[in-house]
């Protein structure tokens, strides 16, 4: 599921394709089917499509021809960076490739997860540092040992980053036993739907955390969580052995909670939502959203206690 859409995303010798997910003869889905010589064929009556989407062949009928009403929906998609990724707007082929950080030669780690939450709920969720001290409480940070620090907001036409300056390391179990060091972090909304939190030390980046979110319907997302740690002497496995568990504590607590106030706004029909000067990422999310990517310059500093 994409945006409510039904997509059927299937692998042939020419590469990945998605279609949408149902014949337009009696609407069975594809996804039912089968793969025949690099083409999908419905279940039902075994009419076949190419991975444009055009009708093939109709078994039982001598002459096949092209028929626009015989035509599947096709959705540009492509394989990068071992994810598949599948553009949602028909008849749009993106400039550009998903955003990765390539220039990095970190190991990465992928969790996926799927949560009841909106997309903007979710990215503040991930973004937002004051809600760690009672959701993680211990495990991230404290809510009787917090740090006074220098937030500066830099939000350009598709993009927000808020770098905490002169943060040290947080006071929960997991940066105390796991990390060195650090001389800032930074929390980072791209357009249209990824999150990053990054962690930097004297000698550049020592975490970046990932989150790529897709919209399933109005109520559920996929959530892709993609870690990427320096290359050490230490091996990805003994990483993975050591950290990752605690990791994952943190995720089902956040997914917990994200679930919770979904099901809280739907019972009482709607958000209702009242904001103070700790809320930081949430706004601009929004102006962001709302502008297409397109949206005016901000530059603003502040001084938080987290």
């Amino acid at each position: 599921m994409l945006f409510g859409k039904a997509i059927v995303v299937f692998r042939t010798k020419s590469g990945i394709s998605a279609l949408e997910d149902r014949c337009p003869h009696r609407n069975a889905p594809l996804s039912c089917g089968k793969i025949i010589n690099d083409n999908i064929q419905c279940p039902y009556h075994g009419w076949t499509f190419n991975k444009q989407g055009e009708c093939i062949d109709i078994p039982g009928l001598c002459v096949t021809s092209h028929h626009s009403l015989r035509t599947v929906p096709c959705y540009f998609t492509l394989e990068y960076q071992n994810f598949i990724w599948v553009c949602p707007v028909l008849n749009y082929k993106p400039s550009d490739l998903p955003y990765w950080p390539t220039e990095m030669d970190f190991q990465k780690t992928i969790l996926q997860r799927t949560v009841r939450a909106s997309l903007i709920n979710t990215l503040e969720n991930f973004l937002d540092a004051t809600h760690t001290h009672f959701i993680h409480s211990g495990l991230i940070r404290k809510n009787n040992n917090r740090q006074s620090v220098k937030a500066y907001i830099f939000r350009r036409s598709h993009r927000v980053d808020i770098r905490y300056n002169n943060e040290s390391k947080q006071n929960g179990f997991i940066s105390r036993f796991f990390e060195k060091e650090r001389v800032e972090s930074v929390g980072r909304y791209l357009f249209p739907s990824l999150g990053q939190i990054e962690y930097r030390n004297k000698e550049g980046t020592s975490l970046l955390i990932c989150l790529y979110l897709t919209p399933m319907d109005n109520e559920h997302l996929a959530v892709f969580i993609v870690i990427h740690s320096p290359r050490s002497w230490i091996p990805l496995f003994v990483k993975k052995a050591f950290i990752l568990p605690f990791l994952k504590i943190a995720l089902k607590q956040d997914l917990t909670i994200l679930k919770t106030q979904a099901d809280n706004i739907s019972f009482f029909g709607s958000e209702s939502f009242t904001f103070s000067p700790l809320d930081l990422i949430r706004s601009h999310i929004t102006q962001i959203i709302e502008n297409e990517g397109n949206a005016p310059m901000v530059e603003e500093n502040t001084i938080v206690n987290i």
